[in-house]
Protein backbone atom coordinates (compact mmCIF):
# COMPACT_ATOMS: atom_id res chain seq x y z
CA UNK A 1 0.00 0.00 0.00
CA UNK A 2 1.54 3.53 -1.07
CA UNK A 3 0.49 6.34 1.31
CA UNK A 4 -0.51 9.87 -0.01
CA UNK A 5 2.11 12.60 0.76
CA UNK A 6 0.21 14.13 3.03
CA UNK A 7 0.40 11.16 5.17
CA UNK A 8 3.47 10.51 5.33
CA UNK A 9 4.73 13.07 8.30
CA UNK A 10 8.09 13.38 10.13
CA UNK A 11 7.07 11.09 12.55
CA UNK A 12 6.19 8.36 9.78
CA UNK A 13 9.60 8.77 7.92
CA UNK A 14 11.31 9.24 11.10
CA UNK A 15 9.92 5.72 12.24
CA UNK A 16 10.91 4.34 8.89
CA UNK A 17 14.24 5.77 8.67
CA UNK A 18 15.38 4.41 12.45
CA UNK A 19 14.99 0.91 10.83
CA UNK A 20 18.33 0.45 9.59
CA UNK A 21 16.79 -2.59 7.17
CA UNK A 22 13.83 -0.47 5.76
CA UNK A 23 14.23 1.21 2.32
CA UNK A 24 12.17 4.18 1.60
CA UNK A 25 9.55 4.38 -1.48
CA UNK A 26 10.17 6.74 -3.85
CA UNK A 27 6.97 8.53 -2.31
CA UNK A 28 8.48 8.48 1.34
CA UNK A 29 11.77 10.16 -0.06
CA UNK A 30 9.90 12.31 -2.07
CA UNK A 31 8.31 13.19 0.91
CA UNK A 32 11.81 13.52 2.84
CA UNK A 33 13.18 15.97 0.01
CA UNK A 34 10.00 18.20 0.12
CA UNK A 35 10.59 18.33 3.71
CA UNK A 36 14.36 19.62 3.36
CA UNK A 37 13.02 22.07 0.91
CA UNK A 38 10.58 23.39 3.17
CA UNK A 39 13.57 23.81 5.39
CA UNK A 40 15.06 26.50 3.05
CA UNK A 41 17.56 23.69 1.24
CA UNK A 42 18.43 24.60 -2.04
CA UNK A 43 16.70 28.28 -2.26
CA UNK A 44 18.94 30.95 -2.84
CA UNK A 45 21.15 32.10 -5.67
CA UNK A 46 24.48 30.11 -4.93
CA UNK A 47 22.46 26.61 -5.12
CA UNK A 48 19.44 26.08 -6.89
CA UNK A 49 16.47 23.22 -5.69
CA UNK A 50 17.59 21.23 -8.79
CA UNK A 51 21.34 21.53 -8.28
CA UNK A 52 20.91 20.57 -4.51
CA UNK A 53 18.58 17.26 -5.26
CA UNK A 54 20.38 16.55 -8.18
CA UNK A 55 23.70 16.34 -5.48
CA UNK A 56 21.54 14.81 -3.00
CA UNK A 57 20.36 11.86 -4.94
CA UNK A 58 23.80 11.21 -5.65
CA UNK A 59 25.89 12.20 -2.25
CA UNK A 60 22.89 10.84 0.18
CA UNK A 61 23.52 6.68 1.25
CA UNK A 62 20.44 5.72 3.79
CA UNK A 63 21.83 2.81 4.03
CA UNK A 64 24.08 4.44 6.22
CA UNK A 65 22.81 5.19 9.48
CA UNK A 66 24.88 8.51 9.97
CA UNK A 67 23.34 9.33 6.95
CA UNK A 68 19.80 8.40 8.13
CA UNK A 69 20.62 10.20 11.94
CA UNK A 70 21.61 13.26 9.75
CA UNK A 71 18.12 13.13 8.03
CA UNK A 72 16.12 12.49 11.08
CA UNK A 73 17.30 15.55 13.05
CA UNK A 74 16.29 17.31 9.81
CA UNK A 75 12.76 15.40 10.27
CA UNK A 76 12.63 16.84 13.93
CA UNK A 77 14.04 20.15 13.06
CA UNK A 78 10.64 20.28 10.58
CA UNK A 79 8.32 19.28 13.23
CA UNK A 80 9.30 21.46 15.44
CA UNK A 81 10.53 24.41 12.96
CA UNK A 82 12.07 28.20 15.03
CA UNK A 83 11.29 30.09 12.11
CA UNK A 84 7.79 29.03 11.82
CA UNK A 85 6.53 32.51 13.60
CA UNK A 86 8.53 34.49 10.71
CA UNK A 87 7.75 32.18 7.63
CA UNK A 88 6.67 32.75 4.96
CA UNK A 89 9.32 36.03 4.79
CA UNK A 90 6.99 38.55 2.78
CA UNK A 91 3.49 37.59 5.05
CA UNK A 92 5.27 38.51 8.62
CA UNK A 93 6.89 41.99 7.19
CA UNK A 94 10.63 40.83 7.95
CA UNK A 95 13.02 42.68 6.44
CA UNK A 96 14.58 41.78 2.88
CA UNK A 97 17.97 41.73 4.35
CA UNK A 98 17.22 39.67 7.17
CA UNK A 99 15.20 37.35 4.68
CA UNK A 100 18.24 37.51 2.72
CA UNK A 101 20.80 36.38 5.28
CA UNK A 102 18.12 33.66 6.73
CA UNK A 103 18.31 32.37 2.58
CA UNK A 104 21.70 32.59 2.62
CA UNK A 105 22.17 30.35 6.01
CA UNK A 106 20.05 27.92 4.38
CA UNK A 107 21.90 27.92 0.85
CA UNK A 108 24.94 27.51 3.41
CA UNK A 109 23.95 24.74 5.14
CA UNK A 110 22.50 22.95 2.17
CA UNK A 111 26.20 23.47 0.58
CA UNK A 112 28.13 22.30 3.66
CA UNK A 113 25.64 18.85 3.81
CA UNK A 114 26.51 18.02 0.12
CA UNK A 115 30.07 18.56 0.97
CA UNK A 116 30.26 16.48 4.44
CA UNK A 117 28.00 13.66 3.19
CA UNK A 118 30.36 11.87 1.51
CA UNK A 119 33.08 11.80 4.09
CA UNK A 120 31.04 10.45 6.46
CA UNK A 121 31.40 6.20 6.41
Amino acid sequence: MTLSNNKITEDYLIKKLSDKKYKLKENEYDKLKNILWNLGFGEGPKMSDLMFFTLLDKKLDLTNPIHRGIMIGFLMQSKYNSLDPIIPFHKKKISKKISDEITNIGTNRARYIIKTLPKIK
